[in-house]
């Protein structure tokens, strides 16, 4: 039985309203109380054979009523429904619990149609990035052909295609030196070669220059100088082929100092 349930049954058992079944029931279910809740329940019975004996104190027939029993239940309905709490357990209040509301089925639906949506987005992302980088990779390759073409347009091919383009790479002659820088050279060029520089030092704002050296090895004549950020550079300069053998490069210290720093070693 429910502990409204007992307190009905009390105020009826208390005052005789019980039949044979309802107080086995209630006398079953008053035994396993633990004994402050059963005291409770004989306070209530107190009360209300007090209150029906001042009710039916001027009645001759001494046997109660037959609508007692519902009148008795509706007036402790009505108590419990103005209650805010039930009295328990040495004077505890214990509010009525709430019922939990369950789960919207669109907030679910929401949610889970989010946590699709992000995952969709990831994987966009990823792949935007990836193409991103491609793009980038193929804008640089078609920037460097285009810059080829724009400065060379006749020396591209015959770099990349004909036997007759001489070659030459330079080497370092100062230990440590870490930039890079080869010349093209062709018959039919007009005595033009095109120079290729990548990653000469700048950090203490050196500049560079492409020389001819003479017979000792000393700087003879400047040929051009080198603009350059430490990135890939290209310049068309006015070479014979004969002199090839004897270019340098030239590093110029931010103070006016020189030092060659990369030759060709024949």
């Amino acid at each position: 039985m429910t502990w409204q349930e007992m307190i009905e049954a009390a105020h009826l058992d208390a005052l005789g309203l019980l039949d044979e079944q309802e107080r086995e029931r209630f006398d079953a279910a008053f035994m396993k109380l633990p004994a402050d809740l059963k005291a409770q329940l004989r306070a209530e019975q107190d009360r209300a054979v007090r209150f029906e004996v001042a009710e039916t104190d001027e009645l001759e027939d001494s046997q109660p009523p037959a609508s007692l029993r519902d009148l008795v239940l509706a007036a402790i309905r009505t108590a419990s429904a103005q209650s805010q709490t039930v009295e328990h357990k040495g004077g505890r209040q214990v509010r009525p619990m709430r019922k939990a509301s369950a789960v919207s089925p669109f907030w679910r639906a929401g949610a889970l149609g989010l946590v699709a949506a992000c995952l969709v987005m990831g994987g966009v992302f990823v792949k935007l990035v990836t193409q991103v980088q491609g793009l980038e990779e193929q804008s640089r390759s078609i920037a460097m052909s285009d810059a080829w073409r724009a400065q060379f347009a006749r020396k591209t091919s015959d770099i990349a295609f004909d036997r007759n383009t001489v070659h030459k790479i330079f080497t370092a002659t100062k230990e440590g030196f870490s930039g890079k820088a080869a010349i093209f050279h062709h018959k039919d060029w007009d005595n033009k070669a095109q120079f290729q520089c990548q990653g000469l030092p700048v950090s203490s704002k050196q500049t560079y220059k492409v020389v001819v050296l003479d017979g000792q090895g000393k700087p003879e004549k400047t040929l051009a100088k080198v603009a350059t950020d430490g990135g890939r550079d290209f310049l068309e300069i006015s070479v014979d082929v004969s002199q090839l053998a004897r270019l340098a490069l030239v590093m110029v210290e931010a103070d006016g100092t020189e030092a060659v720093v990369m030759t060709i070693k024949v």
